[in-house]
């Protein structure tokens, strides 16, 4: 396995500003999860539910409360910051919005090739050269490179950004919702974009997103997170009709979830946070509409069926 984690957790502590009262907010909750080399690996969930923070995580961008992180055997939560920084060209990340990744004062020759002199001592010959390699390998004219972020559209400033993430030879990379700010056409073009670049540069790329369609079409294997926690792994032509966690099918439409009626209040609502902050259940149990005693007592653990593995009592029973 290429990337591996043991029961990684990100917990932050949020002080209400009318109270001061301290809550404990799981963000990332003992996730164990592995990605095996050479392949395109899916993170799926609604905005709020982790994603973004595990691929931090992974990249030793954020320090986890507790749990381990192994890139290729090495464990980065152990490494010291001057042996983290030797191996960084190694991981690289593409962010989900170009226009806060790119600093709007350097050229795109200077941001493609900032990293090449700086953690790789190349010469400015080589730079010039490594970076006009790369505005082609991302399908952009050589003319842009001293041109300004402001000069280019959204969809060449993504392409910029994964010159900049793959100028310096990674074997892993987090895409974290890549194309989401795009329109249909040119989210298509950043989507072959990164099948080609796998292909040829031998990538395992970690693609964190909440487009459905787009999850499916891109990724080998697909897993599903929820408040923090992973509730379902499954191959990602699978995921449409074989999926078991309740969650998943509501996702792709098969049934709707519980609503909390009516529309809960602010009050309401941090009454149930912290109520899912103390159980030792399961956190889905509020939607389920399968939900029974048992849910609200023990959090299940992740079993495995024909297609993946599920985290839920009752996923033999439903389905």
């Amino acid at each position: 396995m290429l990337l591996q984690t043991e029961n990684l957790t990100k917990t932050y502590l949020r002080v209400s500003p009318i109270t001061r009262k301290v809550r404990r907010v799981h963000a990332v909750k003992d996730i164990n999860f592995s990605i095996p080399h050479n392949c395109i690996y899916g993170l799926i969930g609604e905005t709020g539910h982790g994603k973004s923070t595990f691929g931090r995580l992974a990249l030793a961008l954020e320090t986890p409360t507790s749990g381990k992180v192994f890139f290729d055997g090495i464990e980065l939560t152990a490494l010291s910051k001057n042996k983290l920084r030797k191996l960084r060209p190694k991981f690289q990340m593409v962010f989900q919005s170009p226009d806060s990744a790119l600093n709007p004062k350097q050229r795109i020759s200077e941001i493609i090739g900032y990293p090449l002199r700086f953690q790789m001592g190349y010469s400015r010959r080589q730079v010039n050269w490594a970076v006009r390699e790369m505005l082609e390998k991302v399908q952009l004219d050589i003319r842009y490179a001293e041109s300004y972020p402001r000069e280019l559209s959204g969809g060449q400033k993504q392409r910029v950004e994964i010159a900049r993430a793959l100028s310096l030879g990674p074997k892993f990379l987090v895409a974290d919702e890549p194309a989401s700010s795009l329109d249909a056409s040119i989210r298509g073009r950043i989507l072959n974009l990164l099948l080609k670049l796998k292909e040829e540069h031998s990538l395992t790329i970690l693609f964190i997103g909440h487009n459905l369609e787009v999850i499916e079409s891109i990724c080998d294997t697909i897993s599903v997170i929820y408040k923090g926690s992973i509730i379902e792994t499954i191959a990602a032509d699978k995921i449409r009709f074989e999926s078991r966690h309740p969650y998943t099918r509501a996702l792709f439409g098969h049934f709707r979830l519980k609503t909390l009626n009516p529309e809960p209040s602010s009050a309401a609502k941090r009454k149930i946070n912290a109520v899912e902050e103390e159980t030792t259940g399961c956190r889905f149990s509020w939607q389920c509409p399968f939900v029974g005693d048992r849910c609200w007592k023990d959090f299940p653990e992740l079993t495995k069926f024909n297609a993946g593995e599920v985290r839920c009592h009752f996923f033999e029973e439903i389905w």
